[in-house]
């Protein structure tokens, strides 16, 4: 019953999000302020946020896939999605990007140019193995009964932020286990950091941030899945980001959109007898 447990916990966590992931302890942090919440508005409704997502350009916001589904296969419509930002409130994207693979738990919105003024950008090394990350979300927090994590109601919409060590590296994902004196330290790193902790619901779409050399923060985990529930000794595991670089630099590259005005009459149209609308259209960035 356990195992079925925690594959169906696995599953919601990685599909709808519904029970996605929270900081664990609880750490409230007035820093990361390029970290908001995601979620959606249906026409006629409030908006409902059930994760979070990270900044990593001036129009661009990297979160985590399920929060956008439906079910496995079926996307909710782009102008559905909200994304809510300290001193922004809440932002509509203009597009919504995901990659091909249908296993990799990343999705990419699209704002306005120059829509953000502070941001983290993707961590682009493969050296991410034993490196210390802030791990933070809006989610849920739990606290410790008498040995075990109990969740806090109505706790979520809060930013926390913690500390975790980056244990094991696969080709697609970052794991992490919440060393609590006592638990078993399932990936053998040495046991607690300061200020260690776990996700927990909600915190889905959250990033883990590690030092890049200039000693700027960078994104290296987009918050994904809990494998042993929210306990100690738990293991929770992010998408790797440096692993989806390629896709993410296919669209970061990409020249903003044209929008055309039109600004004076076109000398240039003004013998031609069918140019009746003779009008200049300029590309504007």
């Amino acid at each position: 019953m356990a195992c079925l447990r925690i594959a169906f916990c696995l599953v919601l966590v990685t599909f709808y999000g519904a029970v996605a992931q929270a900081i664990v302890p609880d750490y409230p942090t007035s820093d990361w302020k390029a970290v908001g919440r995601v979620g959606r508005q249906w026409p006629g409704n409030p908006p409902k946020y059930n994760g979070t997502g990270v900044v990593i350009g001036d129009r661009w916001v990297l979160t985590a896939r399920h929060l956008l589904n439906d079910t496995p296969t079926k996307r909710i419509p782009d102008n559905v999605v909200r994304f809510w930002l300290e001193g922004k409130g809440s932002l509509t994207p203009r597009r919504v990007y995901v990659p091909p693979d249908l296993s990799a738990d990343l999705a990419l919105l699209e704002f306005a140019p120059r829509t953000f003024s502070e941001w983290y950008p993707p961590y682009r090394e493969s050296d991410e193995m034993g490196k210390l990350a802030a791990v933070v979300g809006y989610g849920y927090t739990f606290e410790n009964r008498g040995g075990k994590w109990v969740q806090k109601p109505n706790s979520d919409g809060v930013r926390r932020a913690g500390f975790n060590r980056i244990s094991m590296a696969t080709d697609i994902q970052l794991r992490m286990d919440f060393d609590v004196a006592g638990a078993p330290d399932r990936y053998g790193d040495g046991g607690p950091v300061e200020k260690e902790c776990m996700v927990a619901g909600h915190d889905s779409g959250g990033p883990s941030l590690i030092r890049g050399q200039d000693g700027k923060w960078r994104v290296a985990g987009i918050h994904s899945a809990v494998a042993d529930g929210i306990t100690s000794g738990g293991r929770f595991y992010d998408v790797r980001v440096s692993r989806y670089i390629g896709w993410l630099d296919s669209i970061l590259g990409r020249s903003e959109p044209f929008a055309w005005y039109n600004t004076a009459p076109c000398p240039l149209f003004g013998s031609l007898r069918l140019a009746a609308p003779r009008t200049t259209w300029i590309p504007r960035r």
